[in-house]
């Protein structure tokens, strides 16, 4: 009865009144048949990917119950398209990465196979009995359709390329670089770099691409040698028109093998060897280049060895050249010879928009007037960089009478890029 009584009481409420009333009662809500519907195929989502044959009004509301960890990437990328779906999971999987969409065609999808792809090969390490290379060549097939750029920075074993990533036909954009970040006391030399089987397999791979347009090797220890055997896979290339080879060790044998190839009909229209071993022999290599190729249209040689002849050889060359528009010769050990032959190309070239000198000796302080002159006819060059050059007197005019081309150049190269966006909307 005691129980009974205290039930009774805290059913009741008493107000200030002194009046007692009794409690609303809880109510009970049946759950929609749909919202069932849709709980159950979030939680089967892995034995049955139906997310795309649903309404879309129920879409997101599946996507917020899914487990995306517990959905194996076969079935997801066999039978899933929804964009929604894979920003959840990329963003579940890879809380701490960027997630520049735009970088990635706007799509979720391909930025997931792409961070995938790129966390399969960098985690990789080769079995004595190849079953961890089969697993990878199983696992990659699946992301392949959506794949268009492969970013590797720290590929840790050799992996032949070609057989990996030979049939990826969407393909366009290639960046390796191989060795290990974070590796403290335990760095060894042997880990680092390309080695000359990993160039063949690369040659191979460019060789035989159909979509590949850029290609970044940065920073892989590439000598003459690696550059002889990656030449002849970008020979029979036509669809590069990118090459990044910027701190490695190439000097005047590989720099002639790259010329020659500028002279076979090339498609290269940006090249850069920035911070590597090439001196005025190979200098002279890409100014007999410049005299027959009209595609390349960026050229750096910063940071090399060409000295003020190798300079000389090549601002020479660039006053019979229709083609390049931008130039780097920077920290190069250049002096007064290669400012006479500045002066002259730009009294014949009416193509270059960019050339870039600092960290040289090539404008003195009498030449200062000559070169101003030079530039008022010059009305194509829009940049031009002669810091640590000469004292800043003689720079401050230069700079004030190319200041609005830039400028103008700036505007005029937004607005098409404006304009190509529109045409995409349209």
């Amino acid at each position: 009865n005691e129980k009974k009584e205290k039930a009774l009481e805290s059913a009741l409420l008493v107000d200030f009144e002194g009046k007692a009333e009794e409690a609303p009662p809880q109510e009970l809500r049946v759950p929609r048949l749909d919202d069932l519907c849709v709980r159950v195929l979030a939680e089967a989502i892995d034995r049955h990917p139906a997310l795309d044959h649903i309404k879309s009004e129920y879409v997101a509301a599946a996507v917020e119950l899914i487990n995306t960890k517990a959905v194996s990437y076969e079935k997801a990328s066999k039978h899933i398209k929804n964009e929604l779906f894979w920003k959840k999971s990329a963003i579940t999987r890879w809380p701490d990465r960027p997630h520049e969409i735009a970088e990635h065609g706007m799509s979720w999808r391909r930025l997931y196979a792409e961070y995938h792809l790129t966390e399969l090969f960098e985690r990789y390490y080769p079995s004595k009995c190849g079953t961890n290379l089969e697993a990878l060549i199983r696992e990659v097939e699946f992301a392949k359709p959506y794949v268009q750029t492969v970013k590797f920075t720290q590929l840790r074993a050799q992996i032949n390329l070609s057989k990996v990533l030979g049939n990826f036909q969407n393909l366009q954009t290639l960046n390796l670089t191989y060795g290990h970040r974070n590796i403290g006391m335990g760095y060894e030399k042997s880990l680092f770099g390309m080695k000359l089987d990993d160039a063949m397999s690369l040659s191979v791979l460019i060789g035989n691409s159909k979509a590949l347009t850029r290609v970044t090797l940065k920073e892989n220890h590439l000598n003459d040698e690696s550059i002889q055997v990656l030449g002849s896979g970008i020979a029979k290339n036509n669809t590069i028109t990118f090459l990044d080879l910027s701190h490695n060790k190439i000097s005047d044998l590989g720099a002639q093998r790259l010329s020659n190839l500028l002279k076979r009909g090339s498609m290269l229209m940006d090249l850069n060897l920035t911070d590597n071993n090439i001196r005025e022999a190979g200098a002279a290599h890409f100014a007999s280049a410049l005299l027959e190729n009209d595609v390349l249209g960026t050229l750096s040689l910063r940071q090399n060895h060409i000295t003020d002849s190798g300079g000389a050889t090549i601002l020479k060359a660039l006053c019979e050249n229709d083609g390049l528009q931008e130039i780097d010769l920077a920290a190069n050990e250049l002096g007064k010879e290669t400012g006479e032959a500045l002066l002259l190309m730009l009294q014949h070239n009416g193509h270059l928009s960019s050339i870039d000198l600092c960290s040289n000796k090539v404008v003195t302080d009498e030449k200062g007037e000559l070169l101003m002159q030079a530039l008022q006819k010059n009305t194509t060059l829009t940049r031009l960089d002669l810091r640590k050059n000469t004292s800043p007197e003689v720079l401050k005019p230069i700079k004030d009478l190319l200041r609005p081309r830039h400028v103008k150049e700036k505007q005029i190269n937004r607005k098409r890029y404006q304009d190509g966006w529109d045409m995409v909307d349209d």
